[in-house]
Parts: C-alpha cells; sequence; structure tokens
C-alpha cells in the first residue's frame, strides 16, 4: 500500500477524492465507519480502537479520546456568547457514509457578532498572482475542512510525524525576510518616497489651509519645493498633516498600482466611514513593482479586506472587560471609573487612555483590537478635536483618584490610541500626575495597618516608533529621562516603551534611530506583535526577534489574532502558533541560569549593549522571551489550551484554561474552562500560504499541534 500523502495535493480534493483517501490510507478507520451498524455503534467501535494498546504511548491518543469525549456535549462559546453542540465524529460518520451534509450547517463561519452564519464561498486552486487584499474567505472550503484534518489526526496513529521543519532550515529562514537595511530594499524604498516627494509638491500646491506650515511661497521653482519637502520628511509633524485619507489618493501615491478588486473595496470601505489614516513615510515601505521586495505583512496591516469592510458597524469588542458601565464590574470583574479612560483586566495591572491627541494613531492597523473603538468614534483621526480641553486636567485629577484608593494596581500603562501621538506637554502632565499620586499613596502608607500597593511600573503602548519614528525629537527623549530621573527617586522602579514592530521591514534606519534615542534616556524598549498570516510564515517571527534583539529591544508577547470575521483573512489558526514555539522559537528559550543572568544584566547597563553581547557569548539566534498567548474575553492571556471539537466548517473548538501565574480577580473562580472557535480551518490557512508563496511541506506536522501550555513570564517583566 502506498503510504505517502502529499499535503499540498489534499487541500484541493473534493468530498469523493478525499472519501478515497480514508479508503486507501485509512482503511482500519474507514472499515469500523462501514461496518458500524449505527452512529453510537460507531462511537463504542472507536473507542476501542484509540484503546488499543498498541497506541497507548502516542502523543496524539489523549486528543482523540478528547474528542470522543466530548462528543455530542453543548459548551458555552465566550466570544460569540453561544452555546454550541459539538458534533464532530457524527460528520464524519455521516461523510464516511456519504450522507448529504446539511448545507447550513456544513458551511458555517463565524460572522461579525460572534454567530454561526452560512458561508458561501468555496476553496480556490492556488493562483499565479496573488491578490491577498481581495481575500473574501476564498480559500476555505466548508465541504472538506474538517475531514481533512481529521486525516491527519488519525493518520498519526499509524504514520506518526517526521519534522516537517528541521532545526538548519529554521535557522536559515532567519535570513529568509526582506529587511530595510537590505541593499536593494533600502534603495526602493529611498525611491519610493522621492516618488512620494513629488506627488507631495503637488498635494501641497492645491491645498486651500494656507495657515499651515507646510506652504509654498509663489516664488519657489519646482527645485526649491522639492528639496523643502525633503527637509520637511524629517518631521512628525508633517507626515501626520500630509497623512492620506481616502482610496485614490493611496492609489495615486502608490503609482496606481493597486488591483481594481482592492480599490472597490476600498472604496466600500470608504463610504462605510471606515478611517484612513497613512503617513508618507510608512507608504513608502510599499513595493510597487511586480518583482519588488516582499511587503505582504506590512501591505496587509494597511489595505481593509472585503470580511472587515462587511463587519464595520457590527463589531463587538472581544475583549470584553473595556466595556464599562457606571457602578458595575466589567467582565473582568472591576469597578471602573465610569467612561472610555481606564481598562483593566489583572489586579495589578491598569490601562489609562487619555483624553488628548493620544487618543488617535500614527495609522489605522487594519486588524486593530481597538477599531470597535473607531467605529464608535471613540478613537479617530481629527486632530482638532482630539486636542486636550480644559475639562482633562480636572479628569485627569479624578482618574488618579482612582489609582490612588486602589488597593493592587502597581503598574500603570498609557497607551490609547496611541501615547506617543500625546504631545510633550501633555505627557509631561501624565507623567506629573502620576509621580504626585505615587507620592501621595506613599505617604498614606504609614498610616495603613494593611498598606496599598504602590506604583512600582510606568509604561507607554506606542507604534509611532513604526508609524512616524520622527516623533522620537530629542525633547521627547529629554522628557523620558527626567521623568524617570524623578520617578525613580520616589520608588518607581521599571519604565518601559511598549512598541509593536510586525516586520522587519519597519526596522527602518529612521527606526533604528529612534530606537537608539529611547534606549539613551534609560528606559526599556519591549516589542509584541500579532502573529497574523504575514508573520506566522516560517523564519518571519524570528528573524524579527533576532534583528530587534541585536537593537537591544526586548521580544514581549506575541498574540493571537483577536476578533471575529473582521479578521478572518489575517488569522493564522493556534495550531500554527504552537508548531511555530515548538520548531523555530525554541531555539531562542533561554535556560533559568541564562534568565537569571539576562535579568541582572539589563538592570546593571543599557540593553543595546547588553542584548547583542548576550546573543553572542550564549551562541543564540535570537532571545525568545516573549509569550505567545491568546488575550481570552475577560479573562487575560492564555496558551494552555486543547482541541474538543470542530464546527463542520473545520474551524477547531478550543477548551482553554486561564493563566494560572497570573493574579486575577475573584471572578475567575466563577469561570471555569473557556471554549473558543478558531477563526479559520488549519486547511484555508495551508491553501493562503500556498497563494502566498509558501512550501506547505514544512508546515506538514501542523496538524498534531492540539494542546497548549502557557510559558512562563521572563522575570523583567513581572510587577
Amino acid at each position: 500500500m502506498n503510504t505517502s500523502v502529499r499535503q499540498r495535493d489534499i487541500l484541493y480534493l473534493n468530498r469523493e477524492e478525499l472519501r478515497n483517501y480514508y479508503i486507501n490510507y485509512l482503511p482500519t478507520l474507514y472499515n469500523i465507519i462501514m461496518s458500524s451498524k449505527s452512529f453510537e455503534d460507531f462511537k463504542a467501535n472507536l473507542a476501542i480502537y484509540i484503546n488499543d494498546v498498541k497506541f497507548s504511548e502516542l502523543k496524539i491518543i489523549p486528543t482523540l479520546k478528547k474528542l470522543l469525549k466530548s462528543e455530542g456535549s453543548v459548551v458555552y462559546e465566550l466570544s460569540q456568547g453561544r452555546d454550541i453542540e459539538i458534533s464532530t465524529f457524527r460528520n464524519l460518520y455521516d461523510f464516511i457514509h456519504n450522507i448529504n451534509p446539511d448545507k447550513n450547517k456544513a458551511n458555517e463561519i463565524i460572522n461579525s457578532e460572534g454567530n454561526i452564519v452560512e458561508n458561501k464561498t468555496k476553496a480556490n486552486q492556488p493562483s499565479e498572482f496573488v491578490d491577498s487584499h481581495t481575500y473574501s474567505n476564498k480559500f476555505g472550503n466548508s465541504n472538506t475542512d474538517l475531514y481533512i484534518d481529521l486525516f491527519y489526526l488519525f493518520r498519526q496513529l499509524e504514520f506518526p510525524y517526521r519534522k516537517g521543519l528541521t532545526k538548519k532550515y529554521a535557522l536559515s529562514a532567519l535570513d529568509k525576510w526582506t529587511s530595510a537595511t537590505d541593499e536593494d530594499t533600502k534603495k526602493e524604498i529611498k525611491e519610493n518616497a522621492l516618488r512620494i516627494m513629488h506627488l507631495l509638491v503637488k498635494k501641497i500646491e492645491q491645498r486651500k489651509h494656507k495657515k499651515s506650515k507646510y506652504v509654498f511661497s509663489s516664488d519657489m521653482d519646482e527645485e526649491t519645493k522639492l528639496n523643502l519637502i525633503k527637509s520637511w520628511w524629517n518631521e512628525h509633524s508633517f507626515h501626520l498633516t500630509m497623512a492620506i485619507r481616502e482610496p485614490d489618493e493611496l492609489n495615486m501615491m502608490l503609482n496606481y498600482s493597486l488591483s481594481d478588486d482592492t480599490m472597490r473595496t476600498l472604496h466600500e470601505a470608504q463610504n462605510k466611514g471606515i478611517p484612513f489614516f497613512v503617513t508618507p513615510y510608512y507608504l513608502s515601505l510599499l513595493s510597487i513593482k511586480e518583482n519588488g521586495f516582499n511587503d505582504y505583512t506590512v501591505r496587509s496591516y494597511i489595505l481593509y479586506t472585503p470580511e472587515l469592510v462587511e463587519t464595520f458597524g457590527e463589531i463587538k469588542a472581544w475583549e470584553k472587560e473595556d466595556e464599562v458601565k457606571s457602578n458595575e464590574p466589567n467582565a473582568a470583574g472591576w469597578i471602573l471609573p465610569e467612561g472610555h479612560n481606564i481598562h483593566r483586566r489583572y489586579p495589578e495591572v491598569a490601562i489609562l487612555i487619555p483624553d488628548t491627541l493620544g487618543r488617535m494613531c500614527g495609522g489605522l492597523c487594519a486588524s486593530c483590537q481597538r477599531m470597535y473603538d473607531f467605529q464608535n468614534k471613540h478613537l479617530n483621526f481629527d486632530m482638532e478635536k482630539l486636542k486636550p480641553k480644559s475639562s482633562w486636567d480636572r479628569k485627569l485629577q479624578e482618574l488618579m483618584t482612582f489609582f490612588e484608593n486602589d488597593k493592587t494596581i502597581k503598574d500603570v500603562l498609557i497607551t490609547g490610541g496611541d501615547a506617543f501621538m500625546s504631545s510633550n506637554q501633555s505627557l509631561k502632565k501624565i507623567f506629573d500626575a502620576i509621580i504626585e499620586m505615587a507620592i501621595r499613596k506613599k505617604e498614606a502608607n504609614k498610616n495603613r495597618k494593611v498598606p496599598y500597593a504602590e506604583i512600582k511600573r510606568i509604561r507607554l503602548g506606542t507604534r509611532l516608533t513604526v508609524y512616524l519614528p520622527m516623533r522620537i525629537t530629542d525633547d521627547l527623549v529629554d522628557l523620558l529621562r527626567d521623568t524617570r530621573e524623578r520617578a525613580s527617586k520616589i520608588g518607581i522602579e521599571s519604565f518601559v516603551i511598549q512598541t509593536h514592530f510586525q516586520s522587519p521591514l519597519e526596522l527602518t534606519e529612521e527606526a533604528k534611530l529612534g530606537i537608539k534615542k529611547i534606549l539613551s534616556s534609560g528606559w526599556i524598549i519591549t516589542n509584541q506583535l500579532v502573529f497574523n498570516v504575514g508573520a506566522s510564515r516560517i523564519g518571519h517571527t524570528t528573524s524579527l526577534r533576532r534583528k530587534l534583539n541585536m537593537l537591544g529591544v526586548l521580544t514581549y508577547y506575541t498574540f493571537i489574532v483577536k476578533g471575529f470575521n473582521e479578521n478572518h483573512a489575517v488569522y493564522a489558526p493556534i495550531s500554527r502558533s504552537l508548531h511555530e514555539k515548538a520548531l523555530e522559537k525554541v531555539y531562542g528559550k533561554l535556560t533559568k541560569e541564562e534568565s537569571e543572568e539576562l535579568l541582572s544584566k539589563i538592570k546593571q547597563d543599557n540593553s543595546d549593549v547588553v542584548l547583542p553581547k548576550f546573543l553572542l557569548d550564549h551562541n543564540l539566534p535570537f532571545l525568545a522571551t516573549d509569550r505567545t498567548v491568546l488575550n481570552l474575553p475577560g479573562i487575560g492571556k492564555s496558551m494552555t489550551c486543547s482541541l474538543i471539537g470542530y464546527l463542520p466548517s473545520g474551524n477547531r473548538i478550543l477548551e482553554f484554561d486561564h493563566d494560572h501565574t497570573r493574579n486575577h480577580s475573584n471572578i475567575i473562580k466563577k469561570m471555569g474552562k473557556i471554549f473558543i472557535v478558531e477563526n479559520k480551518s488549519i486547511a484555508e490557512y495551508l491553501r493562503q500560504l500556498v497563494d502566498l508563496g509558501e512550501s506547505i511541506e514544512y508546515y506538514r506536522d501542523i496538524w498534531q499541534y492540539t494542546k497548549g501550555k502557557t510559558e512562563k513570564l521572563f522575570a523583567f517583566y513581572k510587577v
């Protein structure tokens, strides 16, 4: 019997062809199904089969047993807020018996409201040219995806997987991905910037706002105008003023390289009220050449998908704890001040979102976790309206009273929007308020029998290091340095800029300079990225880890994509994140002794000196100090999960437990296990990778990753 199964071939089989694969490659399972007199008889026979002593040492057995145990049960899916009946083996039984599926169930996907609805699209064969920005579920095939996944699970009984990804290939893939400092890429980015500058000359000539700083006098010739643009290019306010805000201008700036389908989607987005905001600087990172550098990851952050457009207006908050009602605990169990200024999930940490320009970002990430806030206009790009009102000073003091009277908060994370969008003046007011609050809290503790937790860490959340590194001015660095020096004197110990580089392509010379400036202030920079389709390609995330480490940046979190249908196109399944952790990230893991040594050295010297030397001294390709997690609604970060079932569409249903290494509010005791339906089947994800030119044989063992465990937190991140 031929035992070879080529993964790429099986992804494109129809139902009858796939059924023949079960006959030829899984004859025992096929015969068990066909010889069973009923579905109940099949379950009994299946239990006997997987409990055979010869399989007892196989890693897949606990998963198969859990799937069988969960069959027929009803679970409450937390993100959707509804009950789902698990019918994994019922569907397999009907498939093998060639019983026509219930079309209303076989094509199920998760819609914008988190409800299960019909997906009318079918899977396509891999195309020769990828228009990856008109995705529209085109890689899903709800007629076969479930049975492909189950095929690979049961194959492990007879043919345990060989690793598809060797250490040699995993490490060589670090050099596969385009970096902004590669000579050819660097040259093309400069060409892009010059092309955009010429177009900005015309844009300024046509501007009606003559009071702006960025205008030309009537006696200037074209060369003078261009030289002026080149000097303005280094000012962050220039890029904010000149930001691209509508689709036709975007296409013009990209030399009319966007496809008709993409433009149709972007015009629909504009009509639905989805904001556009792309700085000229960031736009220069997109290639307009047919065979230019690989910009897919960056491009997917700028260009909207049909799913996002279709969903906008109905997007629900994934992080349910962000929904605040007066005098009522949020989903994580905390009573917060009314409004949109404080978010909280954990006892020790609270997020502060100021009523300043910090409610704005330097660009709108297409998969933004706060897209619902842009939808509701709590966040926007209206710089005039977002300027601080006179009432903000009073409100800031009221918010500080909340922090002062809280018994457990130690860590204040200032974000938005984007913390660096706030002016230096606004940031100074916030820093001053926090320091003064921390002093009052320390003084009050002298008279308390049980002291309240004191502020130990200040963090700023920003992506301007990526979108607009010109914002990192000398004045900002001086403010950061002064704040650290003052706050250190009253016992605040840790000062962190929490940023979000997504691709090595974003590490331009300007970004590197911004990083260097921040580190010179004594603040630490940590990075968190979203493990979307682009970032999930082999070597992409490990390459970014290495390049960030060499610049002195620690990696903090690798997040699973959140949300419902709006983020379907960019979602990478959790099995791939577990696959990446086991076969790529593992080569940067630190021993306990190495972690302690690294922590000690970070406290003694600047990280841009410590990290590169540490890599060299310990012969490490990168430092895997980040945790790969999903932010569970109302629960927090975790990757402790196991497979318990499937939707008929092939999307996996996972059972999660919360992170027991972190403190939570008492509400966690009432929650128990958490059930989440994934946003995409593995088969659909792999077809998407084929379309992007990936060799998916390196992903051939992705199916076996059915159980996850939350990684330990690197000691530096504990507060």
